[in-house]
This record gives structure tokens, C-alpha cells and sequence, in this order.
């Protein structure tokens, strides 16, 4: 039996990603449509020509990568997962409830974006926003940026922090282009 009001919150949890998400994420790179870093954050290097901006808050964690790029920053309420290598995950096999899946367009890049409540999460980190970009003209090397909050309330600075990922050059107008 689901809980009066759960339906309610489920259903504002998705419109909230995708309308916030989707309003920030479709202008190209070469639009000028950059949005500004929030106050206060930091922007880090994924690697060179690719940037994130993060809160404050979030600290390293101590962690390697076998064959990639990988990085956590954790707070009391988010935690920002970050992988870049030729083994990235995809999202595809991505499960759970509320689960949505649409194609984004952030700093002009073609990506996913994966919204949904991971009820089993130990951390109790069950608000989980995912962002795959497969092509970033850089051979296979492949990004996913996966960002798990507390509440439903963490989700509006999950979205900020997918929103100031910046993959330079910026993308070139062109009809062979396949972002």
C-alpha cells in the first residue's frame, strides 16, 4: 500500500527534474548560454578541457580508479560520484523506483539523464540524478556524473551541479557533427 501524499511527491520529484533540467541543459556551448557557477563553488578539473562546478560542502574522498578517472566528493547530504574512461557506465542497466531516462543536451554535448528513488541505498542517499555523455570527440573515453541526496530537496543542487559540467572545445556547428 503506497503512503497518502507518496504518489503526490513522486510525481513532483520527476516534473522537477525534468523541468528544471531540461530548461538549463538544451543550449549549445556555442550559444553563449553558460550558466554562471552558483556563489561559492568550486570548479574542478574531470580532466583537461572538462570541469564540474561543486558546493562548498562536498569534500574528496579517497579513491582510485582502475581504468579511468574516478572521483567522490561527499557531503552530509549529496554525494558526487564521477567516472571518465573508456568503461563508463552507460546507465542502460540503471534500476528503480520513479525511474526516468531522457536524452539532454548540456554545454551542447548530447547526454542521458537518469532520475529515479533508490529505496535499497545503505547511505540512505535514495535521490539519484545520472548524467552519461557517450560522445565527448575524444575517442571512447566516455562520462557519468552520478549525484545521490537524502531528500528531494538535494535534487535541485544535483541538477545545478550536472548543469555547470563544461566540456571544451565547445561544440562546433557543423552537419557531420554528431552531438
Amino acid at each position: 500500500m503506497i503512503a497518502r501524499g507518496t504518489v503526490g511527491r513522486r510525481v513532483l520529484f520527476i516534473g522537477l527534474a525534468l523541468a528544471v533540467f531540461g530548461a538549463g541543459c538544451e543550449a549549445t556551448a556555442g550559444s553563449g548560454d553558460r550558466h554562471e557557477d552558483p556563489t561559492g563553488w568550486s570548479r574542478v578539473a574531470i580532466a583537461e578541457g572538462i570541469s564540474l562546478a561543486i558546493p562548498a560542502d562536498l569534500a574528496p574522498v579517497q579513491t582510485a580508479g582502475a581504468d579511468s578517472v574516478f572521483r567522490v566528493y561527499e557531503s552530509e547530504s549529496l554525494q558526487l560520484s564521477i567516472d571518465y574512461g573508456w568503461y563508463s557506465d552507460s546507465l542502460s542497466r540503471t534500476q528503480g523506483e520513479d525511474l526516468v531516462r531522457r536524452p539532454v543536451k548540456v554545454d551542447g554535448w548530447s547526454a542521458l539523464l537518469v532520475t529515479y528513488r533508490d529505496a535499497g541505498a545503505s547511505t540512505g542517499l535514495h535521490h539519484v540524478s545520472a548524467l552519461h555523455v557517450a560522445d565527448l570527440g575524444r575517442g571512447a573515453v566516455k562520462l557519468t556524473l552520478v549525484v545521490r541526496g537524502h531528500s528531494e530537496g538535494d535534487h535541485e543542487r544535483a541538477v545545478q551541479i550536472i548543469r555547470s559540467l563544461r566540456i571544451d572545445p565547445p561544440l562546433r556547428e557543423t552537419t557531420t557533427d554528431k552531438r
